[in-house]
């Protein structure tokens, strides 16, 4: 996956508002954008542009 495109995923994802039961494949959805930028970042996670945001919108 491109990582400005998986950036963009995970932008779009933090903004859909969530019912109960849609959680589990929320964050099944967010694991896979996680790997797919971690394959594409070797193993280097700790991009600002992408964990600040999970870590803002993380309240919902």
């Amino acid at each position: 996956m491109d990582p400005e495109l998986a950036n963009l995923a995970m932008q779009f994802l933090m903004r859909v508002p969530l019912k109960g039961a849609e959680v589990p494949a929320f964050n099944a959805v967010i694991a896979e954008v996680q790997k797919a930028l971690i394959l594409q970042n070797g193993n280097n996670f700790e991009k600002p542009e992408v964990s600040e945001k999970i870590e803002s919108n993380s309240g919902l």
